[in-house]
């Protein structure tokens, strides 16, 4: 099977952190205006704003660096783990750059295609590991 051209995971990411960013940023600038007792919160909407834009940024470079069978591997394997609420998100995440970047061992790869098994996996699968002929027995 090959990698479906598209990137709605990528794509919804960047656009929510892109109009946060945007929104809170402006909320910023505009909320002298309207809030006089709490000139601070000025400085909080633009940081966390700012927050956004930074991850915005890594969010588009992490998406141009990838290629579309990486990107829907790298997607693929969160959604496999966040539809049994297995691992933190940051666990998550981690599996699933080393599934985009390839480096997940078979047996790995196996487990979370077992965890929804009605997502199939989007690209091809690796050639399974074979045992040493020193390991067998005699």
């Amino acid at each position: 099977m090959t990698a479906k051209k598209g990137s709605n995971y990528f794509g919804s990411q960047m656009v929510i952190c892109g109009v946060a960013a945007v929104l809170f940023i402006v909320l910023g600038i505009c909320s002298p205006m309207f809030d006089k007792e709490e000139p601070g919160r000025a400085l909080i909407y633009v940081l966390i704003g700012l927050a956004f834009g930074a991850t915005f940024i890594v969010l588009v470079r992490s998406y141009r660096r990838m290629s579309v069978t990486q990107r829907a591997v790298y997607a693929w394997a969160i959604m496999q783990q966040h539809s049994t609420g297995t691992g933190s998100d940051a666990e998550q995440m981690s599996i699933a750059g080393q599934a985009a970047a390839g480096t997940l061992t078979y047996p790995h790869l196996q487990w979370l295609q077992a965890l929804d098994p009605a997502n199939p996996y989007p690209a091809e699968w690796p050639t399974p590991p074979t045992m040493p002929t020193s390991l067998l027995p005699e």
